[in-house]
Parts: structure tokens; C-alpha cells; sequence
């Protein structure tokens, strides 16, 4: 499955999404303070599932 997460989730939830061979792009270790509106719209764009809690 193939997921986005914002960068207010805990990176343990992260790795453990990926030590279940889950796609996850991380906006803490990618581009902070991004706007969920911009998150959801790439989540959108490649289909991913979006987590912003």
C-alpha cells in the first residue's frame, strides 16, 4: 500500500509502515511546513492514502 504522511505523525509509525514493505513518503524527511492541501493533492495525484493525525 502506498502512503503520505504528514509531518505531525510519529516516526515510529513510519517505520513501522515500512518494515511492512508499505510505500511511505514522510513530509519530515522530505519538505516541511507543506500545506495539507498540497499533501492531499499529491496523495491524490499518485494515489496514495493520506495520514495527517
Amino acid at each position: 500500500m502506498k502512503f503520505i504522511v504528514d509531518e505531525g505523525v510519529d516516526a515510529t509509525l513510519v517505520s513501522l509502515l515500512r518494515s511492512d514493505n508499505h510505500d511511505v513518503i514522510y513530509f519530515a524527511e522530505a519538505e516541511t511546513s507543506t500545506s495539507d492541501a498540497v499533501i492531499l493533492e499529491l496523495a491524490n495525484s499518485q494515489e496514495r492514502n493520506f495520514d495527517y493525525t
